[in-house]
């Protein structure tokens, strides 16, 4: 797990930033951002590394478990209050 920092931000280990290298390089090819591994990251950065990382490592479980989420959320915002 990252270090959390006073400011909120997060601070990637050493093995972090070799482990998610990867879904880095993926999300700056794909969206256009650039997310600097060695620097703090915002808590969204560090989201996007995941999902990008259980995609290109195909981690189902983790997949699933976000899309699971998701239509939970959309479902409540769909029904009446």
């Amino acid at each position: 797990m990252p270090i959390e920092l006073e400011s909120g931000n997060l601070q990637l280990t050493s093995e972090e930033v070799v482990l998610y290298r990867p879904a880095a390089a993926r999300i700056a090819n794909a969206l256009k951002e650039s997310i600097s591994l060695h620097k703090p990251i915002t808590r969204l950065q560090f989201a996007m590394l995941i999902l990008a990382h259980s995609v290109l490592t195909g981690d189902d479980e983790m997949l699933n478990n976000i899309a699971a989420v998701a239509e939970s959320e959309i479902a409540k915002r769909k029904r009446p209050h």
